[in-house]
Order: structure tokens, then C-alpha cells, then sequence
């Protein structure tokens, strides 16, 4: 791996609530910017929220996240960098993805807008939910691991 590539990655991992952070205005402006209603049938289930609720719903998600990132930063505790950029991945990569299906993969009826699960919506859904596994097992392998050389790490 270059070194430019080796220092993206390591800027990533270092400062990963940032990222987290800078996605919600993102999130809320494509909540609030696109149909007033969501739908998503799942399994013969209609799910049915406005655009406005889901768009809150992943901005305090994000929130939340980003909060516990600093946190772990701020106490000085390494993370994982493999485990860091797997889980921004799934989560903010995979839930942009998810938005851009559903801005431009949808049925219309009645000004509304339907996403139907059907394969690769089910799967970006499924990969953001695992990918969570990540963060839990960065957290949970904290206290086993040692704090790196400072020289090794990017401020």
C-alpha cells in the first residue's frame, strides 16, 4: 500500500467521529429534500415512515457513534484501524448507497414513494445492521489491547 494510502487510512481510524459528524447534515438534507413519505416492504410488510423520521432517525444514529469515537479517542484508547474502516464503511458508505437507490430505484403512487426490497436494498440493509458487529468488537477488545507508539500514530 502507498504511503498516501497508508495515511488516508490512518487519518480514518484516528478520527473516525468526524466523518460520522459530517455525514448528518448530508443525511438531513436528502431526508428533507425527498418524497414526504417513505415506504419499504419487507417480507410482505409494509414499513411506512415520513422521510423526515428516517433522515432524524440516522442523524442521531450518526450521532450517537460519533460521540462514542471521541469518547474512546479522547480517553486516549487505541482503536482497531482494520475494525475502524470496516465499520465506516457499512455504516456511512452503505447508508449513502441506501439513499441513492432509493432517490433513483422507486415506484411512484400517489406522490409517494415505494422501495421495494427485492434484492439489493434487503442486502445494503443487512450489510449496515452486521457491520455494527464491528464497532462492538472494537469496543470490547479495548481493555486487551496496548496504547501504540506515539511516533506511529497520525495526529
Amino acid at each position: 500500500m502507498s504511503s498516501s494510502s497508508r495515511n488516508a487510512i490512518n487519518t480514518l481510524s484516528n478520527q473516525p467521529h468526524i466523518m460520522f459528524w459530517l455525514s448528518i447534515p448530508f443525511v438531513l438534507i436528502i431526508g428533507l429534500s425527498t418524497a414526504p413519505q417513505f415506504s419499504l416492504i419487507w417480507n410482505d410488510q409494509t414499513i411506512i415512515l415520513s422521510s423526515k423520521e428516517v433522515a432524524f432517525i440516522i442523524s442521531l444514529f450518526y450521532l450517537v457513534l460519533g460521540s462514542i469515537y471521541a469518547a474512546i479517542i479522547k480517553a486516549g484508547k487505541p482503536l482497531n484501524t482494520l475494525l475502524t474502516v470496516v465499520h465506516l464503511f457499512c455504516s456511512l458508505d452503505l447508508a449513502m448507497l441506501f439513499w441513492i437507490v432509493y432517490l433513483f430505484i422507486r415506484t411512484s403512487s400517489n406522490g409517494s414513494y415505494t422501495l421495494n426490497c427485492s434484492g439489493l436494498p434487503e442486502i445494503m440493509i443487512g450489510i449496515m445492521v452486521f457491520g455494527q458487529i464491528f464497532l462492538i468488537i472494537n469496543l470490547i477488545a479495548i481493555p486487551f489491547r496496548s496504547k501504540e507508539p506515539e511516533e506511529e500514530q497520525i495526529h
